[in-house]
């Protein structure tokens, strides 16, 4: 196997250690050049032997990877040992030696405990960064088609979309405003409002996010009010989203011919989580819609969400355009 020059390194680093060790041992603790000489062979022994034995080489390698990760308490712990060794071959003194290798123990295992609780905060900080997502499902009479029935091999299971975390299965609903609806009822302005309210109120809610896309998303309708989103709190004003064709919803099966609206102008809310192809073969898409929850308001539980839909016709059309919503999730806030 080919070494790399990291590796050369840490050999090269390793035994000028060993010898920097062995030259200060037998500087300081030999009275005769004999003796010294002797330590020296002693040491180039101990380096031939890290160098031919596996074993001694990996672990003294791991010690040094350990230490050139705390080079700045290796490089402090290093001038107090110097600083020590002299005021020891200046005063000869034992018991002042031992007194200053119990302080470098001392700030050792200081700097060891006091990391500890650090090193635990910014665990616990990159935890709390991760996105934390509570998927919806659209219950029925709300939703009411198949996302099977229109995607040829579409996403399913526990997936995250364009980073958002969806659950989607096999033979999940759907809601689609081209079809039947249950529960609506008419609006002054003429369209056609219809909720679900969640299993539960939730707080803390962050960001909502859609897997949508309008379908009969002829050229006519551009910039047109296709329906709304609305999400609605506890004690607190309602938020009102518009779906705005070629703004931040467009055609699901982009590669229908035709003068359709494929692409949308506002990609801060609105990005593609999906491509694929419909039943047919044809170029589909899902896209993913962003809402997000003033800062403010996040205190109070989200309770319901709801949508209108705008049946309004536009000439020469006579179908109208509508809009599918495949999937839901909250981006919930650490608490």
């Amino acid at each position: 196997m080919n070494k790399s020059w990291s590796d050369y390194l840490i050999q090269t680093l390793a035994g000028l250690t060993v010898l920097a060790i062995g030259g200060a041992v037998a500087y300081f603790w030999s009275d005769t050049l004999i003796r010294a000489v002797a330590l020296l062979i002693l040491v180039t022994i101990t380096i031939v032997a890290i160098l031919l034995i596996p074993t001694l080489r990996h672990w003294l390698f791991r010690v040094l990877k350990w230490l050139a990760g705390k080079w700045r308490l290796v490089l402090l712990l290093a001038v107090l040992a110097i600083l020590n060794l002299a005021l020891f071959q200046i005063n000869s003194d034992w018991k002042i030696l031992t007194i200053s290798l119990v302080q470098l123990v001392v700030v050792f295992v200081g700097f060891r405990v006091l990391s500890t609780p650090i090193a635990e905060t910014k665990r616990k900080k990159v935890l709390q960064s991760k996105p934390n997502f509570l998927p919806i499902s659209l219950p029925p009479g709300v939703a009411n088609s198949y996302l099977k029935n229109r995607y040829l091999d579409p996403p399913s299971g526990d997936i995250t979309l364009n980073g958002v975390q969806f659950q989607i299965q096999p033979d999940s609903l759907i809601l689609d405003t081209n079809e039947v609806i249950r529960l609506t009822f008419p609006r002054d302005d003429g369209c056609t409002e219809f909720g679900f309210q969640l299993p539960k109120p939730v707080k803390n809610v962050k960001t909502v996010y859609f897997l949508i896309n309008s379908g009969n998303s002829k050229s006519v309708y551009n910039s047109f009010k296709v329906g709304e989103i609305i999400l609605i709190f506890k004690d607190a004003p309602p938020i009102n989203t518009k779906l705005i064709l070629g703004q931040n919803i467009r055609e699901w099966c982009v590669g229908n011919p035709g003068d359709l609206v494929r692409e949308v102008s506002d990609h801060t809310f609105n990005h593609v989580a999906w491509r694929g192809m419909n039943k047919q073969g044809t170029s589909a898409v899902i896209d993913c819609l962003k809402i997000p929850v003033f800062e403010c308001m996040r205190g109070n539980a989200l309770e319901q969400i709801s949508f209108a839909h705008n049946p309004a016709k536009r000439p020469p059309d006579t179908m109208g355009i509508h809009f599918s919503v495949f999937a839901v999730s909250l981006e919930l806030e650490p608490t």
